[in-house]
């Protein structure tokens, strides 16, 4: 995979009391001799009043989710943030950003070896994405996607357009023109990070199916961005799960079909 990476800058974002997650990523950055660098996770539980005044805007995001953002929420975008900052300072046309309860293995590189193939327009590949995932056993509901593209990299990965989000801000490929465009979109944040990483409206964003970045099975049940886990590990009967999966299918079937908007 060396060569593969030859060039390719991986930022690693984790929060500084988090060292058993540094260690397992650092493990698994040098497993597959990646050229990696750690960003201090900024610690949303710790922003004071005044700080999450300026950097969100309560009102609009009630507007928008129905809600209002967590602190933990705040600090994963702002995070992201420091990773471009280091981007941009050391010059880079592209860089990899990884959060710390991310699980690849050699795919990774060989998919990287493939992005000559990358449509022209992309400013940001989503390398890992679900719409949901159970945790008590893996099930996977998939992002939905348009009909209307797909871009074959070979002959087990596509790239596909979405339709419906995709969920999860663990592993992004960057282009430079995207990581300004989101950088800028971040001075004041609205709605969860990978609402904005997955809207075509906000960056020309691919998504790669099938995914070679999932969550560590341990680790991805515990996140800072979410204020309670309860919920994500509850277990639910497969019926359940397939009626979700089914659901979504049904859900964005017609736009599924609708005609994409041309990234400039």
């Amino acid at each position: 995979m060396e060569a593969v990476m030859q060039g390719l800058k991986f930022f690693i974002i984790n929060l500084a009391s988090a060292k058993e997650r540094r260690e397992y990523i650092s493990r698994l950055c040098r497993k597959y001799q990646l050229d990696y660098e750690i960003i201090e996770a900024v610690n949303g539980r710790e922003l004071s009043g005044e700080e999450i005044e300026r950097v969100s805007d309560a009102k609009r995001s009630h507007q928008l989710l129905g809600r209002t953002l967590t602190q933990g929420e705040i600090g994963c975008a702002l995070s992201h943030k420091k990773a471009f900052e280091r981007m941009f300072a050391l010059g880079l046309e592209e860089c990899v950003i990884l959060e710390d309860d991310a699980w690849f293995d050699e795919r990774l590189g060989y998919l990287l070896s493939l992005r000559n193939k990358l449509p022209k327009d992309l400013e940001v590949l989503l390398l890992g994405h679900y719409r949901q995932v159970y945790l008590d056993d893996g099930f996977r509901v998939e992002s939905p996607f348009s009909r209307r593209f797909d871009l074959n990299l070979d002959s087990t990965f596509h790239l596909k357009r979405l339709v419906g989000g995709g969920f999860g801000t663990h592993a992004l490929y960057w282009k430079l023109k995207g990581a300004k465009k989101m950088f800028r979109h971040l001075e004041k944040i609205f709605v969860p990070y990978d609402h904005s990483t997955s809207d075509d409206k906000v960056v020309n964003v691919y998504a790669l199916y099938p995914v070679v970045v999932e969550t560590d099975s341990i680790f991805g049940r515990e996140t800072s961005v979410q204020e309670t886990n309860a919920n994500r590990t509850k277990k639910r009967p497969k019926w359940r799960k397939y009626l979700k999966r089914f659901k979504k299918e049904i859900l964005f079937l017609i736009p599924s079909f609708k005609g994409l908007r041309d990234y400039a």
